[in-house]
């Protein structure tokens, strides 16, 4: 039983952080839904859809990590428990570099399998042409979410994605309807609360970097 409790206490921090992602596109369809035009919902449901699908295929950017790292704090060896963080993230940036290369090739390839219309398609290209540059931002962090639980710890995961989504949610609301920016101004609160994350999980990591230099 006491196994069975401190499996739960792991998981279900992880599994509410899991939904990070996914609720980014939810709330700018559901901000943009105000809007009096349909095609700005169309291309924010299709634009988050491909963006969510593109990053998702690099989880195991997380898992590895996790799995890695893991097995270097089982043993007690901080210094390769670090170095794991450091190939994670250096591994995270050349991804984003080259999907932000190839950014066009799978805009285009994708818009037109959910064969969208002339006018959606502007909007979401509008959208992912902003969104894509998070990709530094949400690749990183993956790596030191799987870091974090690696190490026993869901808490900060669970952190990041509150205070993101808090963050979204609030630059959203003065972006979309205060400043009346439509699609480009969910897309750039996505963006901001993406880069939020990342200096979140930063500042965590610090207490680890500071335990590491007094050895």
């Amino acid at each position: 039983m006491h196994h069975r409790k401190e499996v739960w206490q792991l998981a279900w921090p992880l599994m509410l952080s899991n939904l990070a992602l996914p609720i980014f596109g939810l709330v700018d369809t559901a901000v943009l839904g105000h809007l009096d035009s349909p095609h700005y919902l169309g291309a924010v449901a299709i634009g988050s859809n491909l963006i969510m699908f593109l990053f998702w295929g690099f989880g195991f950017l997380r898992m590895g990590t996790t799995g890695v790292t893991a097995q270097f704090f089982g043993r007690s060896d901080p210094l390769k428990v670090l170095a794991t963080l450091a190939q994670s993230i250096l591994a995270g940036v050349i991804i984003s570099f080259f999907l932000i290369t190839i950014q066009h090739i799978y805009f285009d390839a994708g818009l037109s399998f959910m064969s969208a219309s002339d006018q959606v398609s502007i909007f979401a290209r509008e959208y992912l042409n902003i969104r894509i540059y998070s990709a530094p931002a949400i690749l990183t962090t993956y790596a030191f979410i799987g870091w974090f639980i690696g190490q026993q710890n869901t808490r900060i995961p669970l952190v990041i994605f509150i205070v993101t989504n808090a963050i979204n949610i609030i630059f959203d609301l003065v972006f979309v309807i205060g400043l009346g920016w439509g699609v480009k101004g969910a897309a750039l609160a996505s963006l901001i609360a993406e880069y939020s994350g990342l200096l979140i999980a930063i500042y965590f990591s610090k207490q680890y970097f500071r335990k590491i230099k007094s050895l």
